[in-house]
């Protein structure tokens, strides 16, 4: 039967597993809210009215380097949030493989890079249940299984905890070499959204101003100035058919041969109506 200080570690261990999955699960609401911020936004900004060109570009580009930044943050989270349970033979297996890590040296810190768990057993042996390596404990269990020993259900024991263990010890450096990746999967996600943010919201243009201006004999063919200020502005002799003048501020402009937006001459503006020559009223091309 199991025994208190086993029931108690097993506490422990679930207590610290739930911990590491409440960490994860709220740093992938975190990140599903960031990545439902910047859908979000797209259907805001003024994406769909850019001309294609470097803008647009830009826009495109920082959308997906956001979402491919928020989408590889999650993945990597998940990795904690679903870790892989060991096996007794799997961990058997990879500490034979590490060799408990005794290699000093650049070779030394790949292989705890590698097999960090047995490498944690080898330093930590007092969680060996008094044998010299998993493999050692699978043996005794099986010895103990086949000769009915009053010791097998200890030696299950055992090997339960030490599987709790490997996992738990598993999960917990993914969680802290997930930190680094998280942080570029940020910073990438950033730059994107800053990208885009820029790009698909370029700044509106200021109407125009032209008070007081002097445009007598100018040629304003086609020319938009729609919201311009025109206040006190000399159009004598100029040419502004075909401009587009909506919204345009004018007040006190001089109208005189001046060739309207819709082809006609103030001039006959003035004859047609006895007062002074006027574009108003025909400023619509």
């Amino acid at each position: 039967m199991p025994t208190e200080a086993s029931d108690e570690r097993s506490r422990v261990l679930e207590q610290a597993n739930a911990l590491l999955s409440s960490s994860s699960k709220w740093l992938i609401a975190a990140l599903g809210a960031i990545g439902a911020v910047l859908v979000a936004g797209s259907q805001l900004s003024s994406l769909g009215s850019l001309p294609l060109g470097p803008r647009f570009t830009a826009a495109l580009v920082g959308l997906a380097l956001g979402l491919v930044g928020v989408i590889w943050a999650i993945w990597r989270v998940l990795d904690v949030l679903a870790p892989r349970r060991y096996t007794i033979s799997e961990l058997s297996a990879e500490w034979v493989r590490s060799g408990a890590v005794a290699d000093e040296g650049v070779r030394g810190w790949w292989k705890r890079y590698r097999h960090p768990v047995p490498d944690w057993f080898a330093r930590n042996s007092e969680h060996l249940a008094g044998q010299d390596s998993p493999k050692e404990l699978l043996k005794h269990w099986k010895k103990s299984e086949e000769k009915r020993r009053p010791d097998r259900q200890a030696a299950l024991e055992a090997i339960n905890n030490m599987v709790a263990l490997a996992t738990y010890t598993r999960a917990r450096v993914a969680f802290a070499r997930m930190k680094p990746a998280l942080a570029l999967a940020m910073l990438l996600a950033a730059a994107g959204i800053s990208v885009f943010a820029w790009a698909a919201n370029p700044p509106e243009k200021s109407p125009a101003t032209l008070r007081n201006a002097d445009l007598s004999g100018a040629d304003l063919t086609g020319v938009s100035l729609a919201g311009a200020d025109l206040t006190g502005t000399n159009l004598t002799g100029a040419n502004l058919k075909g401009a587009v003048m909506k919204d345009a501020i004018l007040k006190d402009v001089t109208w005189s041969n001046t060739t309207c937006p819709d082809g006609t001459n103030s001039e006959d503006t003035a004859s047609a109506s006895g007062k002074d020559g006027s574009c108003e009223g025909h400023l619509v091309p």
